[in-house]
């Protein structure tokens, strides 16, 4: 996913002169704009929330499979 930035001053989409990833999360970059050339600027995103999936068995689910149609490990 790109995230675009754009010029405080002209409104024209900014170009990255250089990137860094200090960590996992955070990433600097120098920001110019090529619209006015008016602008040079330094960026810092972070990732502030984070959220990782749980896998669990859903007995739901499982009740409504028929056992016998699922492949048997020797047919496998």
């Amino acid at each position: 996913m790109a995230v675009n930035i754009y010029c405080p001053l002209c409104g024209h989409k900014t170009h990255t002169r250089t990137s860094d990833r200090p960590t996992k999360t955070t990433v600097t970059a120098q920001l110019y704009c090529t619209g006015c050339g008016d602008f040079k600027g330094d960026f810092v995103g972070e990732i502030t929330r984070i959220k990782t999936a749980k896998w669990n068995d859903d007995a739901e689910i499982k009740n409504g499979i028929n056992q016998d149609d699922l492949p048997k490990y020797r047919d496998l």
